[in-house]
């Protein structure tokens, strides 16, 4: 049990900030089922078929499942910034239990936020769709559309996703160890970049409404301290463009392997992917943890797509800025539960607004734009 509060704390702690705007950057029980073994279907890139959205339901204690999105939608000033989750778990007692996230910022800068849990009898999922009933919550559709309800006290927003740039399944977004392959962390972009319409209720007012945003689906049956030493990882969704980075260190037992994914994408259809990725970095700085982490403060990519003479590539230069926020999970821990913690994992986290520079070539054609997104880092251990 120990075990399992710790994983939970790790993997729910933290909702994702928003990336856009301001920020940044049923009756019956869920039946669908997956091996935990099939990886099958989560290995390769494209296309991403409706099975990659649905979640496995796996048996394992380490079992994890999480959709996210972000939306920013309406027209300076007078625009909105919407949250979205869904965390499905085996940690602690019992199966499958669920919970649901969202949150509205204002144009004025209210937030406005809901959370509940439920357990795995009180939630359905169809076995061959997305279609997840949780509480008032919905999230049902196909890579080509999805749609979603979300409910708090003060609001409610009902919205149809569409992708501007198509769902996304990274070749090394399937992460596994040598030590066990049928261990793994997989990320699929649902939504790298998509448009968003539909209708936001605040305290009884509705309106129509339409914007742009992401979503992401992982699965995991690790706990994240035997997956990861550290990750490291760039977020920027702006109008013109969305640039997703993500890097994983994996623990020394494992050899400290790197790997590495991006993708790039506009409304103008402009996609760039890919997982041969050099990484770059510098200007380390101490983090005030005992274990005084390695603080890159640059981190430069140089990636390449494709073959031969239509090779496509990426530049990018990013720098920590502005410290957004820092936590160390077990530091609110008794101290007997946080000494037992500790002989697993030490982890902090932490992100920063960076500046960036980007040069992206796609069909030989070079496209150069600046932005500035979220810059995160996450140590497990030293």
């Amino acid at each position: 049990l120990l075990l399992s509060f710790l994983i939970l704390t790790f993997t729910g702690c933290s909702s994702a900030t928003s990336a856009a705007g301001r920020g940044a950057d049923g009756a019956a029980t869920a039946t669908a089922k997956t091996p935990a073994g099939d990886l099958a279907s989560m290995r390769g890139s494209d296309p991403v078929t409706t099975r990659d959205l649905i979640p496995p339901m796996l048996e394992g204690e380490h079992y994890s499942d999480k959709y996210t999105f972000e939306f920013t939608l309406g027209t300076a000033p007078d625009t909105y910034e919407l949250y979205f989750s869904v965390f499905i778990t085996n940690l602690g007692p019992g199966q499958h239990k669920a919970q649901i996230r969202s949150r509205i910022v204002t144009p004025s800068g209210e937030r406005l936020t809901h959370s509940k849990k439920l357990d795995g009898g009180e939630w359905t999922s169809a076995a061959d769709a997305l279609s997840l009933a949780i509480g008032a919550y919905r999230l049902s559709g196909t890579p080509e559309a999805m749609t979603m309800h979300a409910q708090g006290d003060d609001y409610a927003f009902d919205l149809r996703i569409t992708p501007d740039v198509a769902p996304w399944r990274p070749p090394q977004g399937t992460i596994t160890l040598r030590s066990n392959p049928q261990q793994y962390f997989h990320t699929v972009y649902t939504a790298p970049r998509s448009h968003a319409r539909g209708t936001i209720t605040v305290k009884g007012t509705s309106i129509p409404i339409e914007g742009f945003g992401y979503g992401i689906h992982s699965v995991s049956n690790i706990a994240p301290y035997e997956l990861a030493w550290r990750w490291l990882g760039l977020r920027s969704v702006r109008p013109d463009y969305t640039v997703f980075f993500r890097q994983l260190v994996t623990p020394e037992a494992d050899g400290k392997r790197e790997q590495a994914f991006l993708i790039i994408g506009g409304p103008n259809g402009l996609r760039f992917s890919s997982d041969q990725i050099r990484v770059a970095l510098d200007n380390f700085t101490p983090d005030s943890h005992p274990n005084a982490y390695p603080i890159p403060g640059r981190v430069v990519l140089h990636a390449r797509s494709g073959e031969g003479a239509s090779q496509d590539e990426a530049q990018i230069i990013f720098k920590a800025d502005e410290l957004r926020s820092r936590s160390e999970p077990l530091k609110n821990l008794n101290a007997f539960v946080r000494m037992m913690a500790e002989q697993f994992t030490k982890p902090v986290n932490l992100e920063y607004f960076a500046p960036f520079a980007a040069r992206v070539k796609v069909d030989g054609v070079w496209h150069e734009f600046e932005g500035r997104g979220n810059y995160e880092i996450n140590f497990l251990n030293k």
